[in-house]
Order: structure tokens, then C-alpha cells, then sequence
């Protein structure tokens, strides 16, 4: 049945003819009311490359590949497979003809297993009294990820991956059905080091099989790394497209920006302002230890570190989410918040890392979920009218 169907997928891709694009993006435009987010752009991969696609945000990334991958439909232009011209009307329909879509936030389903999760949307095998065939769909999926030299335990549930393997599996999802042009959005936004390591390598053995990949990403070096070609948007439109060696990151920076490096970053002298917020000592048993900063009125403190260095878990502590087993300092008052409820009574407050997951609630508009923190101040003033509510975002945009 896993053999049949696979030949069905197979037999639905329009499979390219050897000397052939992958695919092609003939003078795409697409256009929001108002908004030209793409203009007559011009985009295509080959067999067995990987083009990089670069640009600020906002310059057209996502929608260019939202267009290839079905999500939207052009404006203007024409989108091709193997040469043909097609209309793509939906992902399920540029799934069937071989074009597969990783995006940063991964779309998979954490509470159904591994296996689960690469038969998602299609064809599963079957017993001959019509049930769902387990061992044979576990063994499928095993051999799958065995490809991309992974073994995990197939039956167990997603959640349980960190995020580094659960885009392995995302990738296993594609392959496992014979995706030809694979798109990565920020592969490696939530990967250390060594994690993005693995994957540059999965590339390149993808690369030997004749997949062509189309690279979003921020991170310069990683584009040198492994990437055959690099187009660069801006504002919506194709400045440049080219062979990466014919790039350095200062041309890369000035095509993206329009403008030259060094004036990118202009240092503006500020007047040191008063102490809104001082942590001394901040420990939490194996996630961070004496960590100490100040930060002032106006002032921006970056916390860096590698996936898993406490980053988050910091700020997590700092906000109140989770206890600290030592004290801060807020405003030049002593506190010791260790409950969310308490914490968000304070001043600060917390954009976390995955938002849509951890700070928004999807069945509500953004009017509501944006004062969710600001709730119990005017629950304590005795002003928490729907009145007050709907005013909150509106003054936060205008302050």
C-alpha cells in the first residue's frame, strides 16, 4: 500500500526533463490593496542548487515563496514546473507537484507521533481488514528518517524532539514524499552551532540526490557556506541575482539596504539615564548562574548566547514565570516575584521567543490579547471596562 501510493504521488509531479528548471518564477507580482509586495520578480531553482534568497524585512521573501509554495495566488506573471506552466491553488497542490515548504515555525502536530506527522495529508497504509496499518506505517517512516541518517523512536509524540530534530522531521516529511524543489525559512533561527551543522550536511547530501532548495535566511556566513546562487530583494523588487562567489557581505548588505555599509549603524550619543532595572546574582539550579547587568531608561540590553546557554530561561525568571533562587532589583525596589500573576502586575513585560504559541491567544482579535497582561492593573484601579481595554493598543501605537 506505502509502495502504491508512492507511486501515486510520483505519477501527479510534473518530473522535469533533465536539461529543465525546477521550477520558475516568470515576472510574479502580487499586490495587498494598496501594497505592491512583489513587482514582476523573476526567481528559479535548479536541480541539485541551493539559492539563497535574501532581502530585509518586508522586501517580498516570504510572499515570493508563499506564491510558489500555493498559498497565494499571483497578481501578474506566471508560475512553472518542469517547464509547464501551471496555476497552483493551494500547498496541497504544490505538494503534489513536488514543491515542499519548511517554514521557521514548523508545521507539525506535537501531541501525534513522528510517524503521524510525515503521513499527515496523505494516503496511510492499511490492513487488510481496513485498519490502520501501525507496524508497516512505523517501519515506513523509520526507513524515511534513516535516509537523512536520524533514528528516533517513530511512535513516540513530536513534543518530545527538541526543535533542531523536529525540523529534521519536517525535512524527512518532504522527502518522504518525493519533494523535487524543497523551500527552508530560517532553518536554523532555533539550532546551535553543531544542529545547524547537521542540517548544512543533510543539504548537501540532498544536493548529490538532485533536490533543489531554496535558502531563506539573515545569516550571512551560512549563505556563503552553502549556497550556489543568491538573489537579493528590496522593497518588493529583484535587484540582483548572481553566482555566490561573486558576492562578499558588504555587497550583499548594501544590495539588501540600498545604501553603504558604514552608514548602516550611526552612533547617536545619549545621556545615561536612571536604573529601571538592575539583576545581581540571578542563579537557577543548571540554566544560569550570577548573571548581573543594569539597564537604564532608553536604554537596549541584548542577552546573546547559543540555543540553550539560558537566554530565555532568564527572561522567563526576570518576568516571573518561573522562580529565581535570588533576588532583583526593579526601579530601585527589592523583589522577589516568583508567580506570573504577580509579575505582570510590574512594568515589564515579556515578548517570548515562539509568541504565537506562548503570548497570544489565536481565537481572540489582537485588541484583546494585547492588554492580557495589563489586565490586573486595571482589575486593582477598578478600571477594567471593555471602554478601557480597546484603548490600550491604540495608545501604546501612538505613545
Amino acid at each position: 500500500m506505502v509502495k502504491h501510493a508512492d507511486r501515486l504521488v510520483k505519477r501527479l509531479y510534473l518530473q522535469p526533463k533533465d536539461d529543465a528548471l525546477l521550477c520558475e518564477l516568470a515576472a510574479v507580482t502580487k499586490q495587498f490593496g494598496g501594497t505592491v509586495a512583489c513587482r514582476a520578480i523573476d526567481f528559479e531553482v535548479r536541480p541539485g542548487e541551493v539559492h539563497a534568497l535574501l532581502g530585509e524585512n518586508g522586501a517580498g521573501k516570504s510572499t515570493l515563496m508563499k506564491i510558489l509554495h500555493g498559498v497565494y495566488h499571483p497578481d501578474g506573471g506566471e508560475v512553472r514546473i518542469g517547464g509547464e506552466p501551471v496555476s497552483l491553488q493551494s500547498p496541497r497542490d504544490a505538494e503534489r507537484r513536488g514543491i515542499a515548504m519548511i517554514p521557521q515555525e514548523l508545521d507539525l502536530f506535537p501531541y501525534l507521533s513522528i510517524a503521524e506527522n510525515l503521513y499527515i495529508g496523505r494516503p496511510r497504509p492499511r490492513t487488510k481488514w481496513g485498519a490502520f496499518d501501525w507496524q508497516k506505517m512505523n517501519s515506513s517512516a523509520a526507513e524515511g528518517l534513516a535516509r537523512l541518517g536520524v533514528q528516533f523512536e517513530v511512535d513516540e509524540d513530536l513534543r518530545q524532539l527538541s526543535a533542531a530534530n523536529a525540523q529534521l522531521v519536517a525535512i524527512s516529511r518532504a522527502l518522504f514524499w518525493s519533494a523535487r524543489v524543497v523551500i527552508m525559512d530560517e532553518p536554523t533561527a532555533a539550532l546551535t552551532e553543531q544542529e545547524a551543522e547537521r542540517l548544512f550536511r543533510i543539504i548537501r547530501e540532498l544536493k548529490t540526490r538532485g533536490v533543489g532548495m531554496v535558502y531563506v535566511s539573515h545569516r550571512l556566513e551560512e549563505i556563503f557556506a552553502i549556497a550556489d546562487r543568491i538573489t537579493v530583494l528590496r522593497d518588493g523588487q529583484r535587484v540582483h541575482t548572481g553566482l555566490t562567489r561573486e558576492f562578499d557581505a558588504n555587497k550583499l548588505i548594501q544590495l539588501m539596504v540600498g545604501r553603504p555599509l558604514q552608514e548602516l549603524f550611526a552612533h547617536t550619543p545619549h545621556k545615561a539615564r536612571e536604573v529601571a532595572l538592575e539583576v545581581k546574582s540571578a542563579s537557577r539550579s543548571e540554566e544560569f548562574s550570577e548573571v548581573t547587568f543594569r539597564l537604564r531608561r532608553g536604554e537596549i540590553v541584548g542577552l546573546g548566547g547559543l540555543i540553550g546557554a539560558g537566554r530565555s530561561e532568564l527572561a522567563q525568571a526576570i518576568f516571573g514565570i518561573s522562580p529565581l533562587e535570588e533576588k532583583f532589583w526593579f526601579a530601585a525596589k527589592r523583589l522577589r516575584f516568583i508567580l506570573l500573576r504577580t509579575r505582570c502586575g510590574s512594568e515589564s513585560p515579556t515578548c517570548p521567543r515562539n509568541a504565537s504559541h506562548r503570548a497570544c491567544w489565536h481565537r481572540s482579535r489582537s485588541k484583546q490579547t494585547f492588554p492580557i497582561q495589563a489586565w490586573t492593573g486595571l482589575l486593582r484601579s477598578g478600571s477594567s471596562t471593555s471602554k478601557r481595554k480597546r484603548s490600550l493598543p491604540d495608545d501604546f501605537a501612538t505613545s
